[in-house]
This record gives C-alpha cells, sequence and structure tokens, in this order.
C-alpha cells in the first residue's frame, strides 16, 4: 500500500467519477444516466489536470483513493495569503474501508499545502458522503456554511419584462452597486469564517460585484431603484461548459444584494424577477441560485417563485498555523 502524485487522471476514472462534488446532479434524469455521467467524468478529470497537487492510494496495483487540491489566486490576493480549494476526497468500498483510506490520501494533501505556504483550505462536501466529512472533520477542517440550491426550469409563462424600476446595469451605476456589495452581506461562507475579518469578507464582496458589472464575473447584472437611487442588484451567468457538455443551456443568479435603507420593500424579489426575464430572453432553460441553509427567509422567497430545491452542500475549512 502506497500513496503516490498521480500525473494522469486515466487510471482514477472510476474514482473521479464519484467525487465529492457531482455537478448538476437533479440533471441526471433529464439529460440520462450515461450522459450525465460522462459530463461528471469530463469536469472531474479537468479538476485533476488543473490541480496544484493530487494523490493516490494503491493497493494491489490498483488506485483506491484519491484527493486533490488547488491553490486559489483570488481568493489569495483578496485574504492577502495563499488559500487553496480541496477538489475532490474520494475513496472506494464501504465506510470503514473508506475512512481507513480517504485518510492517507488527505494527509498527502495536507502536508503538500503546508510545504508551499497554503493558509486556508476550504471543501464543499455533499452530506451524505459521510466518509468524506468525518474524514475532513478528523484532520481539522470545521465547518462554515451550508448551501442549499434551488432550481426553476424557464417554462414560457415566465415573463420577458423587467418589474418596474428594474433594469440592466449600465456604466453610471457602478459607485452605488459595489457599495451596496460592499455593506449588504452577512450569511456567506466569507463572513461566517472567523478567520477572515469583516472587512476582508465585506472587501471581497465589493470586488466580486465590480467584477460581474465588468463582465469578468457574470454575463448581466440587473439593477432596482427606489426613489431615483440603486436599491439593489443580481449577477446571473450561464454555464457554457453545462451547454456544451449536457446539452442544457444552465443560468446561475449568482449574487443578490439589496441596500440597507431599502430592505424589506421587495428589491431582491425585483431583481430576481428580473434575472429571470433575462434567461428568458437568452433562451436559457434552467435557472439554479444557490442561498445559505441559515438564510431561511431566502429559500422561503425562492420557493414562492417556483424554485425547487435541488440539492445541499457542506463547507469545511482548515486554517494552517
Amino acid at each position: 500500500m502506497s500513496v503516490v502524485r498521480q500525473a494522469s487522471p486515466d487510471p482514477l476514472r472510476n474514482l473521479i467519477a464519484s467525487r465529492m462534488s457531482i455537478p448538476y446532479p437533479s440533471y441526471e434524469n433529464r439529460v440520462g444516466a450515461e450522459r450525465h455521467a460522462a459530463y461528471s467524468l469530463a469536469q472531474g478529470e479537468a479538476a485533476w489536470r488543473a490541480a496544484t497537487g493530487g494523490f493516490a492510494l494503491i493497493e494491489s496495483n490498483r488506485p483506491v483513493a484519491a484527493a486533490a487540491w488547488r491553490q486559489l489566486p483570488w481568493d489569495s490576493g483578496m485574504f492577502g495569503f495563499p488559500a487553496g480549494r480541496l477538489e475532490m476526497l474520494v475513496s472506494t468500498g464501504s465506510y470503514p474501508e473508506a475512512r481507513l483510506r480517504a485518510p492517507q490520501v488527505l494527509a498527502s494533501v495536507v502536508s503538500d499545502c503546508a510545504r508551499q505556504g497554503i493558509r486556508h483550505l476550504t471543501a464543499r462536501v455533499d452530506p451524505r458522503d459521510y466518509a468524506a466529512l468525518h474524514t475532513l472533520q478528523a484532520a481539522g477542517f470545521e465547518l462554515i456554511d451550508g448551501i442549499q440550491t434551488f432550481t426553476l426550469p424557464v417554462a414560457g409563462e415566465i415573463s420577458r419584462q423587467f418589474p418596474a424600476g428594474t433594469r440592466l446595469f449600465e456604466s453610471a451605476d457602478l459607485d452605488a452597486v459595489v457599495e451596496i456589495g460592499r455593506t449588504s452581506f452577512i450569511y456567506d461562507r466569507f463572513h461566517n469564517d472567523p478567520f477572515l475579518p469583516k472587512a476582508t469578507s465585506d472587501y471581497l464582496h465589493g470586488v466580486w460585484t465590480e467584477n460581474c458589472c465588468l463582465g469578468k464575473a457574470a454575463d448581466a447584472v440587473i439593477v432596482t431603484e427606489r426613489e431615483g437611487r440603486i436599491a439593489g442588484y443580481a449577477t446571473v451567468k450561464v454555464d457554457a461548459a453545462a451547454k456544451q457538455g449536457l446539452g442544457i443551456s444552465i443560468a446561475t443568479i449568482i449574487l443578490v444584494a439589496t441596500a440597507g435603507w431599502a430592505r424589506r420593500s421587495g428589491c431582491a424579489r425585483d431583481v430576481t424577477l428580473g434575472t429571470l426575464a433575462w434567461c428568458a430572453r437568452e433562451q436559457a432553460e434552467s435557472v439554479e441560485v444557490g442561498t445559505q441553509i441559515s438564510n431561511v427567509p431566502a429559500g422561503r422567497a425562492y420557493e414562492a417563485r417556483g424554485f425547487r430545491i435541488s440539492g445541499v452542500s457542506l463547507t469545511l475549512r482548515k486554517v494552517f498555523t
């Protein structure tokens, strides 16, 4: 039995196909199990090739567990120190077997991160993957966030008209929109992480919002006004890889925020409806949005607009001292 650094994903195809986070699990019935599995494998192989470090546990010349991580340049720049993400942690066998195997490849990842100066490593896990979840917790990863994902088919009854006072972002809106982004988020994984200062998390959301407005992180930004002022916004992006791999145009609502002075005035509703109108115009076939498990009002609001929950994930992180 040995842990080796793997250069090629080919020997790990079966492991990679069952990694921690399978993309768009709710679409399997819609596109067929074979096509969905092929897309998932292709995404996993791409993640493995892009990894900063990947390790496999070999038993009898057969890989039985694998783990890979990737450094995150953007997060590192925002945090002011090197940060990374665990891309996969998978193991064959029953739960007891996985609990023996997975820690060995995870230990290699942790050692590799430490050697390269990583100070903050995140992992997103399906809550049903108890072997991965318990392995991460035993290695010092702490739970900081839970995300519930909602999905809505873009059917013919969705209006292509923006609500009154709601429109596409214009360049003159930039300062106001960025200020809302910098001051309005409290439930996200960055603000939930006690290792990250609030000022860092606020600044990060301001930059993220600006990148969306500039077309770097989103395909469209929808804004709404109250009393002649920008009161809220939402950003949306179409997944080009899913369109090619699954044959479905899937749009994701990335950020939704309302200025403090405009809360409880229907801004979130209006910009959400605005994103749906944009998706209908762009012929997206499905819309996804995620919100924190703890943000019960947001979840109820999405369900009231026809979204249905399609997945849950947990985010954990390890701090290197």
